[in-house]
C-alpha cells in the first residue's frame, strides 16, 4: 500500500476506493494540511440510483468522516437534453417538473449516508443547471471550448467506446466532456472545490476538467477514481436476474435489499465489508477469513451493516368497524391473540433494536477511534492533536507556564523506504513511536502527523523544560533501530515553537513547521527554535510564489538565448533558451531562486509551458540553428508534457529535430520506468536529448549507456576548476573521449577566458558555451548575430558592430584545422 500522510487517502486506500489519481502526492499534501472540498456528479434521469452507485456515495461519506466537505452534483442541466444517442427508452426527454421530482427523490437516498448541514463539513447538493442554463453558446465556446482539441478527444476511451456503437456520435454527446469539465471549473469558482471523484469510466472526463481548470483559472485541481465493481462471478454490481437493485425503498422492499447482500458471493465478502460497512479493519479481516458455514454469519453481518439505516420495519394499525358490546364479544378474543402476538413482535423488535443499537455504538466508537488515531502506530493523529491543544493551553495558562510543540521529522526517511522497502519504513515509524512514548514525560501528548512526522505537546515551566524535550527526542535516536533483521542508524530534525494568546492551532503548527524547515536546511540532525525572522523569510518566499503565479498568468516573464558555438569553427550552431523574471516588486529575481519555488508550488508545468511555447516560436527566426529547452523533473512527471512539446511544434511547423530537450541528472535519480519511457517517447518523436550539468553530484556513465542522449554538457564547475586541479581537466578529457566513441556531442559550459576555451578545444570538446562568446540575449540579437555570421551583435550595436567585438569568434575560427583541435 502507498504510504499516505492524510487520513482521507489512507482510509480510501484501505477500503478499496482508489483506482487512479492524477497527482497522488499533491492531493495527499492538500488533504493533510487543510479541509478539502470534493464532488461527484450523478444523473437525475430517474427517481432512484441502483446499488452500483453506492461505491461513489460511500466515497463521499468517507470524505465527510475524515473532516472534509462533500458536494453532490445533480446533472439537472445535462438531463434536459435526454439521451444523445436517441435511446429514449433508457433516458427519455424529461420536463423540468420531472427532473425536480427526481432530484427530491434522490435527496432522500443521499440523506441516509451524508450529513447535510451548515457546518464546514456539511454536505450540499448543487444542480449544474444553475450555471448551464445561463450559458451563452458562443461565449462558452470562446472561453472553454477553445481549450479542447478534437484530435485528442477522439483518442480518449470515453469517446472511443461511443464511436464503437452502431449509432453515430451525435453533436450533443460530443459536447458532454466539455460540459462536465466546465462543471469542475464552475464548482471551483463557486465553492473552492479542488477534487473530483468518480468511477473509473469517468477518468478522461475528470482529466479534462483538471486541464480546463489549469488553463482557465491557473489552479491545480485533482482527480480520483474508484474501481468498477464486478462480482466474483463476473456480473456487474447491482444487476441481478430479477433486475436492478434500487437504493430507494419505494422501488425495492427493505427485505429484498437485505437479501441481496445476504446472497453475496463467498469471494466478495471481505471486499464488500470494507467498501460498504463501517466495521473496523481487524473485524473485517476476521470475518473475511471465515469459511464454510461460519462465512454465512459474515454475510449476515454484511447485510446488516449495508442495510441498517434506522428505518422502521413496518407499522401496525387497527381500526374497528364500530364500537359496541356485540363487536367486543366477537372481536375481543382475536384482539387478545393479536395483542399477544404484537407483544411478542414488539419484544423481538426491541431485542433487535437493542442489539442493533449496541452494534451501532460499537461501530461509531471504532470509527471515532479511527478518525482520531493513526492506524499504523495507534498514536493520536493531527485531528486529535488540535482538540487536545485547547486543554493543554488552558493548563499552561493556569500554571503560568508556556505551551510548546515540537515537530519531529526523520531525516532521509525516503532512503530507508527505497533501500529496505516500505515495510521497513513502517517498522521504523512504529519503533520511533514506541521510543517517544517511553522517553517523553507522562503528561506530554504525542501525535503522528503523517508519514515520518511526529509532534509532541509539553507544558514548559522554563527554557530547561523545552531543552529537555528536544534532548529526549534526540535520545530516541541514540541507538540504532532493528528493522527486518538489520541495524539501521537513523536521525531526525526537530523544530519547536511556543503558543501565544490569541494565536490559532494552525499558527502554532506553521511556526513549528518553519522551525523544522530551518533545522533541515541547517544540515539535518539538529533542532531549531522558532524566531520571527524565520517567519519573515517564509513570508518573503510566499510573496515570491504569489507574484510568480501572477507573472506567469500576466506574461511578465521573458526568454533569453545564449549561443552555443562549434569548437572547430566558432560558428553558432544552437542556442539555449533561458527564462528570466524582472518583478515590479522584487526587481531582477535570479532563476536559481524562482525555479525551485515554481517546482515546489506546482507552477513548473505552467512556467515550462510558457518557455516551450516562446522558444519554439522564436526558433522560426533562425531556421538553421537548433534550440535547446530545459525540462525539469516536475515537467517530465506531468501528463501533458508530450502535448506541451508536440502541439506548438506542429502548429508552428517546427521540426522536432531542431529542438533539443535538456535534462539534469536529478531527473534520472529515481530510475523509474516512467522517466525512461518518457525520454524514449521524446526521442521517437524526433526531439534531440541532452544531459545537462554532467559531472556533478550523482554522475554515472550508465546514464549515457541506458538513455538515448545525443549531447553531454560538462558542468561549468569543472571548467572553472582547471586552474586549481589537473584532475578536472582529466575528467573532462575522459568524458570527451567517451562521448566521441559513442558518437555524441560534448559541450563545455561556462567558458569565460581564452585559456579555458583553448583547453576545451585540446581535450576534444565539440561545442563551447559561455560569457566569452556571449551572455544570454533577446531573440532579436540572436537573429542579428546569425545574419552577421559572428557574435558581435550580442555585445554591441546590432546594426553597425564594432569590428573589435568579433575578435573572440575570430580567434576560434583562426584555430580551425590546427593539430590537437577537435574536428
Amino acid at each position: 500500500m502507498t504510504e499516505f500522510r492524510s487520513d482521507l487517502l489512507r482510509l480510501l486506500e484501505a477500503r478499496g476506493h482508489i483506482y487512479q489519481m492524477t497527482d497522488a502526492a499533491g492531493l495527499d499534501a492538500l488533504a493533510t494540511k487543510e479541509s478539502v472540498t470534493g464532488y461527484i456528479g450523478f444523473d437525475c434521469t430517474g427517481p432512484s440510483l441502483h446499488v452500483g452507485s453506492l461505491v461513489q456515495i460511500m466515497t463521499l461519506r468517507r470524505l465527510q468522516k475524515c473532516g472534509h466537505k462533500p458536494i453532490v452534483i445533480m446533472g439537472g442541466g445535462t438531463t434536459k437534453i435526454g439521451d444523445p444517442s436517441d435511446k429514449t427508452e433508457a433516458r427519455p426527454m424529461l420536463t423540468a417538473e420531472q427532473i425536480g421530482a427526481n432530484k427530491r427523490s434522490l435527496m432522500r437516498i443521499f440523506e441516509r449516508f451524508l450529513d447535510f448541514g451548515e457546518g464546514p463539513t456539511g454536505a450540499v447538493m448543487i444542480d449544474n443547471a444553475d450555471w448551464l442554463d445561463a450559458l451563452e453558446y458562443i461565449p462558452f465556446l470562446r472561453d472553454a471550448g477553445r481549450h479542447f482539441s478534437i484530435n485528442r478527444m477522439l483518442t480518449l476511451e470515453a469517446v472511443k467506446q461511443r464511436l464503437d456503437r452502431e449509432q453515430s456520435l451525435s453533436f450533443l454527446e460530443f459536447n458532454y466532456m466539455i460540459l462536465q469539465a466546465y462543471d469542475f471549473v464552475e464548482l471551483y469558482r463557486r465553492t473552492g472545490c479542488r477534487v473530483q471523484f468518480g468511477g473509473s469510466e469517468q477518468w478522461s472526463n475528470i482529466v479534462a476538467g483538471i486541464d480546463l481548470g489549469r488553463r482557465m483559472e491557473g489552479v491545480e485541481l485533482f482527480g480520483l477514481t474508484s474501481p468498477l465493481i464486478t462480482t466474483a462471478d463476473g456480473g456487474k454490481m447491482g444487476k441481478t436476474a430479477e433486475g436492478a437493485v434500487w437504493l430507494h425503498e419505494d422501488f425495492l422492499p427493505s427485505y429484498d435489499y437485505w437479501q441481496f447482500w445476504r446472497n453475496t458471493h463467498d469471494a466478495d465478502v471481505g471486499r464488500f465489508l470494507a467498501m460498504f460497512t463501517e466495521l473496523p479493519d481487524g473485524e473485517i479481516a476476521r470475518l473475511a477469513a471465515l469459511e464454510g458455514a461460519e462465512l454465512n454469519e459474515a454475510k449476515k453481518i454484511l447485510a446488516d451493516g449495508a442495510t441498517d439505516d434506522g428505518r422502521p420495519l413496518g407499522t401496525l394499525s387497527w381500526t374497528p368497524r364500530r364500537p359496541g358490546l356485540l363487536l367486543m364479544r366477537n372481536v375481543l378474543p382475536l384482539v387478545l391473540v393479536g395483542l399477544a402476538l404484537a407483544i411478542m413482535v414488539v419484544s423481538a423488535l426491541a431485542r433487535r433494536l437493542f442489539s442493533a443499537s449496541r452494534a451501532l455504538e460499537a461501530r461509531e466508537a471504532a470509527a471515532q477511534h479511527l478518525a482520531n488515531h493513526d492506524a499504523l502506530t495507534g498514536l493520536p493523529n493531527r485531528r486529535l492533536l488540535e482538540t487536545e491543544l485547547v486543554t493543554f493551553a488552558e493548563r499552561a495558562e493556569r500554571s503560568g507556564a508556556r505551551l510548546a510543540i515540537a515537530c519531529v521529522d526523520v531525516d532521509r526517511f525516503k532512503d530507508i523506504n527505497d533501500t529496505l522497502g516500505h515495510h521497513a519504513g513502517d517498522q521504523l515509524i512504529c519503533g520511533l513511536g514506541d521510543r517517544l512514548r517511553a522517553t517523553v514525560r507522562g503528561d506530554d501528548f504525542i501525535a503522528r502527523l503523517g508519514g515520518d512526522e511526529f509532534a509532541v505537546l509539553r507544558v514548559c515551566r522554563d527554557d530547561e523544560d523545552a531543552d529537555a524535550l528536544l534532548a529526549a527526542v534526540r535520545g530516541c535516536f541514540a541507538d540504532p533501530f532493528r528493522i527486518t533483521g538489520h541495524l539501521v542508524e537513523a536521525n531526525a530534525s526537530a523544530g519547536i515553537a511556543f503558543a501565544q494568546r490569541g494565536r490559532s492551532f494552525e499558527d502554532l503548527m506553521r511556526e513549528a513547521d518553519i522551525a523544522l524547515y530551518e533545522a533541515k536546511a541547517s544540515g539535518r540532525g539538529c533542532d531549531v527554535r522558532f524566531e520571527a525572522s524565520m517567519g519573515r523569510k517564509i513570508e518573503k518566499r510566499r510573496m515570491l510564489e504569489v507574484d510568480l503565479r501572477k507573472a506567469i498568468a500576466q506574461g511578465e516573464l521573458s526568454v533569453l538565448y545564449q549561443p552555443i558555438v562549434e569548437a572547430s569553427s566558432g560558428l553558432i550552431s544552437s542556442v539555449e533558451a533561458l527564462c528570466r523574471w524582472t518583478s515590479a516588486r522584487h526587481g531582477q529575481v535570479p532563476p536559481d531562486v524562482f525555479i525551485p519555488i515554481a517546482e515546489e508550488s506546482g507552477l513548473m508545468a505552467d512556467l515550462g509551458r510558457f518557455v516551450i511555447e516562446q522558444a519554439i516560436t522564436d526558433s522560426l527566426r533562425w531556421p538553421q540553428l537548433h534550440t535547446a529547452i530545459n525540462v525539469s523533473a516536475a515537467q517530465l512527471r506531468s501528463v501533458s508534457i508530450l502535448e506541451d512539446l508536440i502541439e506548438p511544434a506542429e502548429r508552428l511547423g517546427v521540426s522536432p529535430e531542431r529542438i533539443t530537450i535538456e535534462i539534469t541528472e536529478s531527473v534520472l535519480l529515481s530510475n523509474d520506468s516512467h522517466t525512461a519511457r518518457m525520454l524514449q517517447t521524446l526521442k521517437e518523436c524526433g526531439f534531440a536529448l541532452a544531459l545537462d550539468d554532467f559531472g556533478t553530484g550523482y554522475s554515472s556513465l550508465a546514464y549515457i549507456r541506458d538513455f538515448p542522449f545525443d549531447r553531454l554538457k560538462i558542468d561549468r564547475s569543472f571548467v572553472h576548476g582547471l586552474k586549481n586541479s589537473d584532475r578536472a581537466l582529466a575528467i573532462i578529457e575522459a568524458v570527451a573521449n567517451f562521448g566521441r566513441i559513442l558518437g555524441k556531442d560534448v559541450v563545455a559550459e561556462g567558458i569565460e577566458t581564452e585559456a579555458e576555451m583553448q583547453a576545451m578545444q585540446r581535450v576534444g570538446c565539440t561545442h563551447l558555451q559561455g560569457w566569452l562568446f556571449s551572455k544570454a540575449v533577446p531573440a532579436a540579437r540572436i537573429e542579428t548575430m546569425v545574419a552577421l555570421g559572428r557574435l558581435s551583435a550580442a555585445r554591441g550595436d546590432a546594426i553597425t558592430p564594432d569590428p573589435d567585438e568579433g575578435k573572440v569568434a575570430q580567434r576560434v575560427i583562426t584555430r580551425r584545422g590546427r593539430p590537437g583541435r577537435a574536428a
